[in-house]
């Protein structure tokens, strides 16, 4: 694909566009899953998983009518879960869509 691609952990990262994805996931014969990151930061409070998520325009990412999932991921002590994180970063998308009129 040509593309500048990033190790991690049992993951790899790149940059792509809607067409990568797909091709990726038709393609690939060993990913289990193929997941879509919106936004990647240090945060410093918990406080900023809400506010750094609602800003994110979902719109391109999640149909109108349609349902969605979260997984949370953290690295690190920290005084929440990643149950944590998905649940603050689940009401941030809800909110951020709504604001945006697509649900009601």
């Amino acid at each position: 694909m040509g593309r500048k691609v990033e190790q991690g952990r049992e993951k790899i990262f790149f940059d792509g566009n809607s067409f990568d994805i797909y091709k990726i996931n038709l393609l690939s014969r060993s990913i289990l899953k193929l997941l879509i990151l919106c936004v990647r930061g240090r945060i410093h409070n918990f406080d900023d998983i809400y506010n750094i998520s609602k800003e994110i325009d979902y719109s391109q990412y999640i149909p109108a009518g349609k349902t969605f999932g979260v997984t949370g991921a953290r690295h690190g002590d920290h005084e929440f879960t990643s149950m944590d994180v998905a649940g603050e970063v689940g009401q941030a998308v809800i909110d951020s869509v709504k604001k945006q009129g697509e649900i009601g």
